[in-house]
């Protein structure tokens, strides 16, 4: 039903400040009225009615509630606050619905300053406060406490200057654990890894950075946050041109192997390629099976070593025996009904399709044939034809041996 009677707007108007929330208003609403309105529809019918005076979003708080809170909240916590305030107006409200209301209402609790020493940490270091000023912002209160020690014992860090842990750990701000250093120390530091835990090696890492820059080899003085790089070596700098013999000049340390693009060009499209990649061949490994000098693929082996270790776990062996699974069983059962010629198919790792074609039966009737008893000829016959099919076997996988480990031809 679109709309609201004469007594839905009455019993609205009575208890709209008797609940402790509007969804619990709510569900009193449509269980007394058999309704199934949501609690936003509720607040825009009593707002618009003039039921309630909303001061801040969603509350139902009286002005006189309202001024209770301004003058309770300064001196006790939420907790005493809500409790107290159910307790003069006979009210349910929680501490969550107190603590949104004060907030969107700029209702504040006067905190007392802490005191100036106190220190608490600031994600990996400690602040310390040093003042409790108005008239500047609050992160002007601390003070890194090792910059406090310091200056306590040596006075004012000068500009440019940095505080160094010995032990790496930014938590121990004692002076033995303190060293005053440039910048630019910290920056070759962090580049060649050197932050130690250990006090000693620490310390031997930043005189060293010292010395480097003492020898005249500095940066800029304007900029002290520029990256430092070590210097490359003379066999690093100059290079010597494949193609033309010219010594180069190399300012990055980059994969270049000739002086310009010209000879690039040339040793990519021309008569030079050839010499270059004779006079250095391409290192590769050969295969790990003894008397096979192919080249390896994966896993130390050759193309065909590879393929078989693949397949059959052994890089020696032709193919997987597959008569493991349940599937395989049923079908030799079915086909092969002979439980002497099945397992010495087993064994030998044929297929029925393969004895019959040998045979010269279609499958279906080789199981026939077999499922009755057999004679001793039929037996031999059998038997002779698995050898021989197994000879065949072994003669062809050496052939195939022979064949893929001949040496191989390098073409250039």
């Amino acid at each position: 039903m679109r709309g609201y009677t004469e007594e839905q707007l009455k019993w609205l108007e009575k208890n709209c400040k008797k609940h402790g929330s509007y969804r619990e208003m709510t569900d009193i609403f449509n269980f007394t009225f058999g309704e199934s309105k949501k609690w936003k529809n509720l607040h825009s019918v009593l707002k618009r009615h003039g039921y309630i005076d909303c001061d801040g979003r969603g509350s139902i708080f009286s002005k006189e509630q309202k001024e209770f809170l301004q003058k309770t909240l300064p001196l006790f916590s939420y907790e005493e606050t809500t409790r107290k305030f159910n307790e003069k107006f006979g009210e349910r409200k929680t501490r969550k619905q107190i603590e949104m209301y004060c907030t969107d209402n700029r209702i504040k609790r006067n905190l007392p300053q802490p005191e100036i020493g106190s220190e608490h940490i600031s994600g990996n270091y400690i602040m310390v406060r040093i003042n409790n000023d108005k008239d500047v912002s609050e992160h002007q209160h601390y003070k890194m406490k090792q910059h406090v020690v310091w200056e306590k014992h040596h006075g004012k860090i000068p500009k440019g200057k940095i505080i160094v842990f010995l032990d790496n750990n930014s938590l121990n701000c004692d002076i033995s654990n303190l060293y005053l250093t440039d910048r630019k120390v910290l920056n070759l530091l962090t580049v060649n890894k050197w932050h130690f835990t250990n006090r000693e090696q620490k310390l031997a890492a930043l005189k060293w950075c010292e010395l480097y820059f003492a020898q005249g080899k500095d940066i800029k003085e304007e900029n002290p946050n520029k990256r430092i790089y070590i210097p490359m070596s003379y066999e690093e700098r100059y290079r010597v041109c494949p193609v033309c013999g010219k010594t180069y000049e190399v300012f990055q340390r980059r994969k270049s192997v000739t002086c310009s693009r010209e000879c690039a060009s040339t040793l990519n499209h021309g008569e030079s390629l050839r010499k270059y990649m004779l006079a250095n061949p391409r290192k590769r490994s050969i295969c790990k099976v003894e008397g096979c000098g192919k080249y390896v693929k994966e896993l130390g082996y050759c193309d065909l070593h590879y393929n078989r270790f693949r397949s059959t776990g052994d890089p020696l062996k032709i193919k997987r025996i597959t008569w493991n699974s349940k599937a395989d069983a049923q079908s030799l059962e079915r086909e092969v009904p002979n439980k002497d010629i099945r397992l010495l198919m087993k064994e030998k790792n044929l297929r029925s399709y393969q004895l019959s074609k040998a045979m010269g039966y279609a499958p279906g009737w080789l199981g026939k044939k077999m499922s009755k008893p057999m004679c001793e000829e039929t037996k031999k016959m059998v038997l002779s034809t698995i050898y021989q099919l197994e000879n065949k076997k072994e003669i062809i996988c050496h052939q195939e041996d022979q064949q893929q480990t001949q040496s191989p031809t390098l073409l250039l």
